[in-house]
């Protein structure tokens, strides 16, 4: 199925977002199977170069792992 930037934004982003206009766009999605094994998913526009996802993907990577390594973690030993 072609699909272009737009057609992966959700109800909700549309919502959040309302003046963005979709140029690129990437969905993820971990998923359960119906053996019950986990199934990683990836849809993304047509109109996107490999770099392009592949950056964006780094991006979120960066942003996650920064915002996990400040996180302040509470280790079971501490909850006394």
């Amino acid at each position: 199925m072609k699909l272009n930037a737009a057609d992966l934004i959700s109800q909700l982003v549309a919502e959040e977002w309302e003046d963005i206009i979709p140029v690129h766009s990437i969905l993820v999605v971990d998923a359960l199977r119906p053996d019950g094994s986990h199934g990683l998913h990836l849809a993304h526009d047509y109109e996107s170069p490999p770099w392009v996802l592949l950056g964006m993907l780094k991006a979120i990577m960066v942003d996650l792992e920064s915002r996990w390594m400040l996180k302040d973690w509470i280790d079971v030993d501490d909850e006394d």
